[in-house]
């Protein structure tokens, strides 16, 4: 049985991490307090070893880790400017938590900890990793889209929807457009798609979509092997607005509820101030999901 560690506030789960990690998709470092021969085995990409020895003093400084870094010693030089992960094994816990002391006192903003085993991460996110273990995966451009359910709904931005190692690592089943923009790339592949064509203004008229878009994406969640990505062009106001909306119907939530689960998960989500009136209105007023499209027949028609 693999070991969860505590969760405490500087210990992240497995999700979190990765969520992390797409906040700062060319701009993260994980720190490896494992042994040099876990490590080859198997790491994180963009990971740099200071493997846990005896030796280190009893509260070991900046320099003293730095002399330890294995590889990658010009990555640890820019480790203010970065989001940086520590992972560890059971013997090197107290050590990483030295660790992460040492760097936010070294006035490190972005420092975290894994709190599962780097083989749990590795079994729910094996594209993140490489070693003597892993295949070799592909980085997208620009890394991928931020999960909101594990393993069943993504929201990210246009390079994502467009992006086939995001598609095929995430193995992405549905997509749903909310621009007017972006083709879909594919369908050939057995993608399906839902394209709202919504502009990112305060005065669009969202809630014309608001029923398609809730029962595609019930839909299509309701299928165990579905995975759905919701996009705009940044991720941010329009894509962000369909996945709220379907947390207030789904869970019932109020906007405030949904808005604060969903940008738990992606930090930078930013509804316009239309969108957030429309679906505030929504929650008082309950518009009536259930006249639109009944069967699915209608539904397919809209569908690309």
């Amino acid at each position: 049985m693999h070991k969860r560690w505590p969760a405490w506030s500087d210990f992240n789960s497995a999700q979190c991490v990765f969520n992390l990690m797409q906040n700062f998709p060319k701009n993260n470092l994980v720190i490896d307090v494992r042994d040099s021969e876990e490590f080859g085995r198997i790491h994180i990409h963009n990971s740099i070893n200071i493997p846990y020895s005896d030796e280190y003093s009893e509260l070991p400084g900046i320099q003293e880790l730095r002399e330890h870094v294995v590889s990658g010693q010009s990555l640890f030089d820019k480790r203010k400017r970065m989001l940086l992960i520590i992972v560890f094994s059971p013997q090197a816990v107290v050590f990483a938590r030295e660790v992460y002391y040492i760097l936010r006192r070294d006035k490190c903003r972005e420092v975290h900890i894994l709190e599962e085993e780097l083989s749990v991460f590795a079994s729910k996110y094996s594209f993140l990793c490489e070693g003597e273990l892993m295949p070799m995966f592909k980085c997208p451009f620009d890394g991928y889209p931020s999960e909101i359910l594990p393993f069943k709904l993504y929201l990210g931005n246009y390079h994502h929807a467009e992006d086939s190692t995001v598609i095929d690592n995430l193995k992405i089943t549905h997509i749903v457009n909310a621009t007017n923009s972006f083709e879909a790339k594919f369908r050939s592949k057995g993608v399906v798609y839902l394209r709202l064509g919504v502009e990112d203004l305060e005065t669009e008229d969202f809630t014309r979509h608001f029923s398609l878009a809730y029962r595609f994406l019930r839909e299509a969640l309701e299928n165990d092997k579905h995975r759905v990505l919701v996009h705009c062009a940044r991720g941010i106001s329009r894509s962000a607005t369909i996945i709220i909306l379907y947390f207030m119907k789904a869970q019932n939530m109020t906007y405030d509820q949904a808005f604060k689960f969903v940008k738990k998960h992606r930090e930078i989500i930013c509804p316009n101030e239309g969108f957030i009136n429309q679906l505030r209105s929504w929650e008082l007023d309950e518009i009536d999901f259930s006249p639109i499209l009944e069967n699915k027949s209608e539904c397919r028609v809209m569908i690309e």
